[in-house]
């Protein structure tokens, strides 16, 4: 079944990219759906301030790229905000593991 939101996202032209994420937008918002960052064409606030996490994400030096959704996040999030999925290079829990003792000989 599709929806006719469904339709109007299977087109290209109805889609508008984040300037700081990079996230495909549906054409009928004005923020984005990921970082809220609004739309390139999208008239924006005076008095907008952008957030220090905001700030941080516009610079692609400071983001990673997920491998799993492809949603370029902040560096300094160890997991995806969209899948939840593990940044590549983020230490992992080890599971500490006992070696056996050598006996004595």
């Amino acid at each position: 079944v599709v929806t006719p939101r469904l339709a109007a996202m299977s087109t290209k032209s109805n889609l508008w990219q984040c300037d700081v994420c990079f996230l495909s937008n549906s054409s009928d918002i004005s923020k984005c759906k990921a970082c809220e960052s609004p739309k390139p064409e999208a008239p924006t606030q005076a008095t907008s301030v952008a957030t220090p996490r905001l700030a941080a994400m516009s610079t692609k030096s400071n983001l990673w790229q997920c491998d799993v959704c492809f949603l370029s996040n902040s560096s300094d999030i160890s997991k995806c905000k969209a899948c939840e999925s593990p940044k590549p290079e983020a230490p992992t829990q080890a599971t500490s593991v006992a070696t056996p003792r050598l006996a004595a000989m």
